[in-house]
C-alpha cells in the first residue's frame, strides 16, 4: 500500500500489482467531501491501456491501445486525444510514474510528451503536452522537472519510480 497526502492533509491509498505482464492500480483518494476511486491498467512497459474513475454516481472509462489511439469504450474513437501515450489525473501523484518508469532516462535531457490530463472534480479531459528532465540522482532518489503548459515543479521519486515527493502538492507518507 503507497499513501500520499496533499497540503490540505487529503490522502490517498494506492495498490500496485504486477501479474502476467500486466500492471494493475486500485487507488482511493479522500478528496475534501468525497471520495475518488480509479483503477488503472498498464502494459509492463508501463503503458496505459484503460482507466476507469467513479466520483459519487459519476464516471469515466477511457482506452488506451498504447500507440496513441484512445476511445470511451462505447462511443468509439476519441480523435482529440490521438497521439497522447499517457494519463495524467489532477488529484494523484502517481501517474507521473508512468512516463518516468516508461522511459530510458540521461541527466539533463527533457523528454516532451502529449498526455490525456483528467481533471478532477470535473470528470473533464483533453491532450496536452508535458516535458521531464532528469536532474540529479542521489542515494536512490531522482529529481525530475516536470512542466506542463500551466505548471512547473520538481518532483522526487524512489528507485521504483514512485513519487516521495512533489513539493507543495503531495508526499508520500
Amino acid at each position: 500500500m503507497i499513501r500520499w497526502k496533499n497540503q490540505r492533509e487529503e490522502t490517498e491509498e494506492l495498490s500496485l500489482t504486477e501479474k502476467d505482464g500486466c500492471i494493475t492500480i486500485q487507488s482511493t483518494v479522500h478528496h475534501s467531501a468525497t471520495e475518488i476511486r480509479y483503477s488503472l491498467e498498464l502494459d509492463r512497459s508501463w503503458t496505459f491501456r484503460k482507466g476507469s474513475i467513479r466520483i459519487g454516481d459519476r464516471s469515466l472509462t477511457l482506452h488506451a491501445d498504447g500507440s496513441g489511439s484512445w476511445s470511451d469504450g462505447e462511443h468509439g474513437p476519441i480523435e482529440e486525444l490521438t497521439g497522447a501515450i499517457d494519463i495524467d489525473i489532477s488529484c494523484t501523484p502517481f501517474t507521473n510514474s508512468l512516463p518516468i518508469n516508461r522511459m530510458e532516462w540521461v541527466q539533463g535531457r527533457t523528454v516532451s510528451m502529449d498526455v490525456v490530463y483528467l481533471s478532477v472534480p470535473d470528470l473533464t479531459f483533453r491532450k496536452v503536452n508535458q516535458h521531464y528532465t532528469l536532474l540529479r540522482e542521489s542515494n536512490g532518489i531522482r529529481e525530475f522537472l516536470y512542466q506542463s503548459p500551466t505548471y512547473e515543479s520538481s518532483i522526487f521519486v524512489d528507485r521504483e519510480g514512485l513519487v516521495v515527493d512533489y513539493p507543495g502538492l503531495f508526499l508520500r507518507i
